[in-house]
């Protein structure tokens, strides 16, 4: 500037003239603020002491959101001479973050943006997108928000930031260094190349240095690989514990394999690792075959994600189930053990048509071998699992389309399925009927024991699908009967209520077609929803997420505190009179989470005053 002319950039560094680029991130750069609130309005002083520690985090070669419940905000101010652009790269594959983009001026107000230009599309997991977003001149505040939401979850996946770049500006004061794996050769560079395969370069190279002998690098990485790799020829017939035996050289990464049962990968399997700050990543196998078991690969540095995907065209229940209670399509069951000999973790997680990416269950450090179940309720998904030495040793999934025969069930003697709310005679090898007031509620139709009877005060439908309540409550209390008529609370014994996501219908509506349904909705006894309000936020909808069923199936009323399992804990609501007792409705959801492995259990306790006028009061 006291010079008053342009100077070029030194060789190793690029500037974009009248444009400015952020695609460093060792740290948070110079003008950059992140300011975090917590969502919810508490007493004075709780909110900042509560989302202290969060931030927009810097991780080399990208910018990496919250992962907790607090609304954290990444601010830049910058003035433009000229109309121009704000374009970055992002990855957002988890919509129970809210990410929202938007430009104040500099009386702090919000300029006008269209819904698709604020909410921030999601992206697939791994995959990156771009969003651009035209500035006026003058002063713009560029503002990234982020807010987590977590129901009965661990964690979620935070969003990524890179490659932030903007248009307009008057002059550029400073170059900026390449950043490793790249190179400017020359002076006055407007951007920086990557470095060929077999070289690497440091941050600020002019040049890439070529890989020594027996080391290998890939285009744009930042340092080497060693490439030479010594097994025993199998079959093994050399004895290393025998004295004077000649040890195996030192290897790269360390690998073994031991074939038995998976000597190769299924078609519908595949792996990867992903890590966005190692592109080294991106050439390991994820996992390997090992004869008994797959296991997940050796890893290049600690945040690596190996990940195991298993894609799962849909599903279809046979027809003697269809309609069952709890909406299950099929399951998963996978016999796992982890080894970690640091802070490792192992995710289990699920897509649904290719929306959006969320984690079903999560396991931290060494974990014994066990079995996990997942209970399908969508109609298409795809498996991922990721972690520092997993053991795999089996996998089974249901009831899958175009899937082959793995065990055989037993049919009628025609062979033809069943109808709905049938079973299948043992002696005669006929189709029955369920008997009233029982259900079919197993996986299997062969004998009567396969239909359940309906629990107290219900009664089955008309399919044998699933037990309800017809709202009519009788007992014998003090030798007196006592007739309840709870006809106003119909809602008590029918699957009616209906919750539905809305977040990913903002963001993802230009992927689905004007007909296409959308499929995030849940039907249930009782359900729930987050809600995040209109009004109070900038919020110009009220955004409803994680839609979830908490009872879908109705286990029955009685006046007992306790049944099938699940306690009403009347402590909580002391009685005032003995005269006549509460009325305990039971549900239960068998969806696992983080929090309840054994899935959800709801309890409605109705308390009648029959001393009111008339027919008396309900609460």
């Amino acid at each position: 500037m006291s010079a008053q002319r342009c100077t070029p950039c030194a060789a190793g560094s690029y500037s974009l003239g009248s444009g400015l680029r952020f695609d460093q991130w060792d740290a948070i750069p110079d003008g950059f603020t992140s300011l975090a609130s917590y969502m919810e309005p508490g007493p004075p002083g709780e909110d900042g002491q509560a989302c202290t520690n969060s931030s927009w985090n810097p991780q080399g070669v990208y910018l990496e959101s919250n992962r907790d419940d607090c609304t954290v905000s990444l601010i830049y101010a910058v003035r433009l001479e000229k109309q121009g652009s704000v374009s970055f790269t992002y990855q957002y594959p988890d919509n129970n973050i809210f990410f929202e983009f938007y430009v104040q001026n500099e009386q702090c107000q919000e300029m006008t943006q269209a819904d698709d230009q604020k909410w921030i599309k999601v992206t697939g997991s791994g995959d990156w997108d771009t969003h651009m977003v035209a500035l006026k001149s003058g002063t713009n505040i560029l503002y990234w928000r982020t807010t987590g939401i977590l129901v009965g979850r661990k964690m979620v996946k935070p969003v990524l930031l890179r490659n932030i770049q903007i248009e307009g500006v008057a002059y550029t004061s400073e170059c900026f260094p390449c950043r490793p794996g790249w190179f400017s050769p020359a002076l006055g560079s407007s951007s920086c190349q990557p470095c060929p395969r077999g070289t690497s370069s440091g941050k600020g190279a002019s040049a890439c240095t070529a890989c020594p002998d027996h080391y290998y690098s890939h285009e744009g990485w930042a340092e080497c690989k060693t490439q030479v790799m010594y097994r025993w020829v199998e079959p093994k017939i050399c004895v290393e514990e025998a004295a004077g035996a000649v040890a195996l050289p030192p290897s790269g990464p360390v690998l073994g394999y031991e074939y038995k049962w998976w000597n190769v990968l299924p078609s519908n399997m595949k792996t990867s690792c992903f890590n966005v700050a190692n592109a080294k990543c991106d050439d390991m196998n994820g996992w390997e075959v090992a004869g008994d078991h797959i296991r997940s690969g050796a890893g290049g540095t600690d945040n690596d994600y190996l990940i195991l995907n298993l894609h799962v065209p849909g599903f279809k229940v046979p027809t003697s189930l269809a309609g069952m209670t709890g909406s299950e399509f099929g399951r998963i069951t996978f016999d796992f053990e982890t080894i970690c000999s640091s802070d490792c973790e192992l995710y289990f997680m699920m897509d649904v048509n290719r929306k959006s990416t969320t984690v079903v269950e999560s396991w931290e450090g060494s974990q014994k071998r066990q079995s996990y179940t997942h209970i399908m309720t969508h109609n298409a998904s795809a498996r991922r699992y990721a972690g520092d030495m997993v053991k795999l040793y089996s996998v089974g999934v249901t009831n899958v389309l175009g899937g082959v025969a793995s065990s055989c069930r037993a049919c009628s003697s025609s062979c033809v399925p069943c109808p709905a709310g049938f079973y299948i005679d043992q002696g005669t090898n006929r189709c029955r009927e369920c008997r009233p007031g029982t259900h079919l509620a197993g996986r299997h139709t062969y004998g009567q024991e396969a239909c359940l009877a309906c629990g107290p005060a219900s009664r089955s439908d008309k399919e044998h699908s699933l037990c309800y309540s017809d709202c009519s409550f009788s007992l014998t209390s003090n030798n007196h009967s006592l007739t309840f008529d709870l006809s106003a609370l119909s809602a008590l014994g029918k699957r009616a209520a209906v919750c539905t996501d809305n977040v990913t219908d903002l963001s993802a509506k230009e992927d689905r077609g004007d007909q296409e349904p959308f499929v995030n909705s849940v039907n249930s006894f009782i359900c729930q929803s987050t809600i995040i309000p209109a009004d109070g936020r900038g919020f110009r909808t009220a955004l409803a997420s994680q839609s979830i069923s908490l009872a879908d199936t109705f286990l029955g009323a009685t006046v007992d505190s306790v049944l099938s399992g699940v306690n009403a804990k009347p402590v909580l609501f002391p009685m005032r009179s003995t005269d006549v007792p509460d009325i305990n409705f039971f549900y239960r959801s068998s969806q696992a989470t983080a929090s309840c492995d054994q899935g959800r259990s709801s309890v409605i306790t109705v308390r009648c005053n029959p001393g009111k006028p008339e027919r008396g009061e309900l609460a």
